[in-house]
């Protein structure tokens, strides 16, 4: 729906140039404003690019129910993993396999990396999408999976500790010449040059 709107929109703007977004192996075409050239265009789809045989999808709900959705119609095995009160989950149910990995709190299934890790040495999975939220930002899992020669569908560790930092995100940014807000990035490493009257009463020692 969000790439639906997002597309009326652009057409709305300007209904002469297009642009071509690729997400999750399917392609959507929508307006872009002019003045945008080919840096947002994908290479074409290729069939007979090489694919995963599995992947475990380290997520729960609606957003792993896509996920297999979408690897189902591309061939591609998945495994789900659950806590034990998802056990009858439809995430768990349209899945080829499933893999309990902990009680209800997340932090004992969820976001526990070693159980999700032994869930994918059990299964033999090759690569793990992890969907949003849970796991999907943590740095230390994508590197553990590196360690382990797992695939990570997404961002690799330097791109999520990056990105994750406000300060750092907007240095990577410039380097890259994108836009950004001008400001002094380097304030909050050097709180001294500000003067005791700026600083409100409550903040001061």
């Amino acid at each position: 729906m969000m790439s639906v709107r997002v597309a009326q929109w652009c057409r709305a703007k300007n209904p002469r140039v297009l642009l071509r977004l690729r997400c999750n192996h399917r392609t959507y075409s929508a307006a872009a404003p002019s003045g945008y050239d080919g840096i947002y265009t994908t290479d074409p789809i290729d069939p007979s690019e090489p694919t995963f045989d599995k992947i475990l999808i380290a997520n729960r709900g609606e957003i792993a129910v896509r996920v297999i959705r979408t690897a189902r119609k591309m061939g591609i095995r998945t495994v789900a993993v659950h806590s034990d009160v998802d056990a009858k989950a439809m995430h768990v149910k349209l899945a080829d396999e499933a893999v309990c990995i902990g009680p209800a709190p997340a932090r004992e299934s969820y976001l526990c990396m070693d159980k999700v890790l032994d869930a994918v040495a059990r299964t033999g999975a090759q690569a793990v999408h992890p969907g949003y939220g849970f796991l999907s930002e943590n740095a230390d899992f994508v590197r553990l999976l590196e360690e382990n020669n797992i695939a990570f569908i997404g961002p690799n560790a330097a791109a999520i500790t990056g990105m994750g930092d406000k300060i750092q995100s907007k240095k990577l940014a410039i380097d890259a010449g994108v836009n950004t807000i001008p400001g002094d990035y380097t304030a909050l490493l050097r709180p001294a040059s500000h003067s005791d009257a700026s600083i409100p009463r409550f903040f001061r020692k």
